[in-house]
């Protein structure tokens, strides 16, 4: 009985967690609309993941795209990851060294990796 009990538990915090996370994409994507930079780029991770969202890596480099181009490092470093491996565009690896430099010139480290993974090859 009592692991029966847990097991309910379990799936009801699951079915918490799962419906918290697609309201929460949609509060995210209110306010990616209404133009933050910050739900822009986290609605962008959501989707390139699949995190409460379908999967649609066109709509995670829209969301990139917006937040980057407003000086967010994180998009631009993501942007970067997407152009390296044609995640929701053509593979460019020149338009993935630009994505990669802007965030780095900001202090990135991950787009520092990024950027000297890319100039060994």
């Amino acid at each position: 009985m009592k692991k029966l009990i847990v097991l309910i538990i379990g799936i009801l915090c699951q079915i918490y967690v799962f419906s918290q996370n697609k309201s929460y994409a949609e509060i995210l994507l209110n306010m990616a609309e209404k133009g933050n930079v910050q739900a822009q780029s986290e609605l962008g991770y959501k989707y390139y993941l699949g995190n409460g969202v379908p999967k649609d890596y066109k709509k995670a480099v829209h969301w990139y795209r917006k937040a980057a181009e407003q000086g967010n490092n994180i998009a631009q470093n993501l942007l970067g990851v997407c152009y390296d491996n044609g995640h929701g565009v053509p593979r460019n690896y020149k338009q993935a060294f630009i994505w990669y430099g802007k965030s780095a010139e900001q202090g990135n480290y991950f787009a520092l990796l990024n950027l000297a993974m890319r100039s060994e090859e």
